[in-house]
């Protein structure tokens, strides 16, 4: 039995991959909190405080001045930046892989399904729909559940190498 070639633009395909770069970023929040938690001494009461706040800015901002306090040695520094430069860039498209609406292409064959602005946000939806804005198919969002996993294993890798 061959699979159905148009079933890669089904809802379902897309929504399967959503939910893999969704469970790939909680790896990269839970490392983020690893590194919160190591940096103020691993207590409980650090765990509670990093998982009492739920919006990621604010989490990685409290990492990055926790991280910033204990005095780094430079190459530590050097990295941690990269790394937060990474996840603040990687959180605005996690942040689109969660709000975004599915949308279709009905001028194919099979309707496609696509990943595109709310249509609450006018502009970008408008912008979205004539092909000038973000819309992303599932191509696109499997590429980001590899480039979160990525962030996560260098981000994990960071976090051992301060607690050697």
């Amino acid at each position: 039995m061959t699979e159905d070639p148009d079933f890669q633009w089904t809802p379902n395909h897309l929504h399967f991959h959503v939910g893999q770069a969704l469970q790939a970023w909680a790896n990269v929040e839970r490392t983020l909190g690893r590194l919160f938690i190591h940096l103020l001494g691993g207590t409980e009461s650090a765990r509670a405080v990093y998982y009492t706040v739920i919006v990621f800015n604010a989490r990685l901002d409290m990492t990055d001045a926790a991280f910033r306090g204990s005095y780094p040695r430079p190459n530590h520094l050097t990295e941690w930046e990269a790394l937060a430069k990474r996840l603040k860039t990687k959180s605005k498209i996690r942040n689109k892989l969660a709000h975004f609406e599915t949308t279709f292409d009905r001028t194919a064959k099979q309707p496609r399904a696509f990943l595109s602005p709310s249509i609450g946000d006018i502009h970008n939806y408008i912008a979205a729909a004539q092909g000038k804005g973000t819309r992303w198919d599932y191509r696109e969002v499997a590429k980001f559940t590899d480039e979160f996993m990525h962030l996560y294993i260098d981000l994990d890798k960071f976090v051992n190498s301060l607690a050697e």
